[in-house]
């Protein structure tokens, strides 16, 4: 991916409180690492030193085929080295929360 996003998505319930909260959290950026560094780039042997990977689905973007992986409190998208990172909260259903973007997303 030539370019580093960091993407964030909230909600907010309307007339019951006018704060954000903060769902789901998406970066292909390489500034945004763990404690052990792992992050974009990470290769699947690097990440599931700290992480149980858990295939959840797969999708194409650019005529490139991504496998998504769930983490626990995580999404890892793979094409050679992974690509891109989502963190998000427990109550969420990633699959629903993952469909704006990633268009193409077939769940495993």
């Amino acid at each position: 991916n030539d370019t580093a996003i960091l993407s964030v998505y909230t909600t907010r319930q309307m007339g019951v409180e006018d704060t954000d909260r903060i769902k789901i959290m998406r970066t292909t950026s390489p500034k945004y690492l763990t404690k052990k560094h792992i992050g974009t780039g990470s290769t699947k042997q690097e990440i599931e030193t700290e992480f149980k990977l858990n295939p959840i689905g797969t999708c194409q973007e650019e005529d490139k085929d991504y496998h998504l992986y769930d983490a626990g409190s995580g999404i890892f998208d793979q094409e050679e080295n992974y690509s891109g990172v989502c963190i998000y909260c427990e109550e969420v259903n990633i699959l629903a929360g993952l469909v704006p973007i990633y268009e193409s997303l077939k769940a495993e």
